[in-house]
């Protein structure tokens, strides 16, 4: 992975005629549902979560599905319409996607020029501030280059144990059956 190249076609080390795993077959199916799907969420989130910590490398290796980033940056501009739950879980997906990856960033950008749609995803990423606040924190930690990831640093060792608590939520004294949200009388298993 260079910073601020191309994004590869394919993957270093993946050869293009492998068979496409669990996350790139998730990843076309949500580029082939239409709009008003429900699954979209969930596979969108799915995604996402994958994404969030992940490194450079592999932020790449999600990108290279074919017409993914160009899928992100239509989906995220017209997400107006949209309840504001997918319409957050784009927004966060694209971010996390760019976050500490200066090519992937340069590609997105690239992808809403091409698109026509750059004017949409600024109206929608202004009129929905709170929905964006990844997106744009992801892309303002990206831009300043002061700021270096975690997870490349404790990747090897942190995901096996989760010694940084990057998978898992810990409260003292706390059960998290016990934990109910404000309001509705669901509750939260851990």
């Amino acid at each position: 992975h260079t910073a601020g190249g191309p994004l590869p076609t394919v993957p270093p080390g993946l050869s293009p005629d492998a068979r496409p795993g669990l996350l790139q077959r998730m990843v076309r199916l949500l580029m082939r549902l239409p709009p008003d799907s429900p699954f979209r969420f969930w596979l969108a989130g799915c995604a996402h979560k994958w994404v969030q910590a992940t490194s450079g490398r592999e932020q790449d290796f999600l990108l290279a599905v074919d017409g993914f980033l160009e899928y992100l940056a239509r989906a995220v501009a017209e997400s107006g319409r949209d309840c504001y739950t997918m319409r957050q879980v784009l927004f966060d997906l694209l971010g996390e996607a760019v976050k500490f990856n200066p090519g992937a960033m340069a590609a997105a950008a690239r992808a809403l020029r091409a698109s026509g749609l750059a004017a949409d995803f600024a109206r929608v990423a202004r009129e929905n501030a709170v929905d964006s606040a990844v997106l744009v924190q992801c892309a303002a930690l990206t831009r300043t280059g002061r700021v270096r990831p975690l997870v490349p640093l404790a990747a090897a060792r942190g995901r096996a144990r989760d010694e940084h608590g990057f998978y898992s939520v810990r409260m003292e004294g706390v059960r998290m059956e016990e934990v109910r949200t404000e309001g509705s009388g669901a509750s939260c298993a851990a």
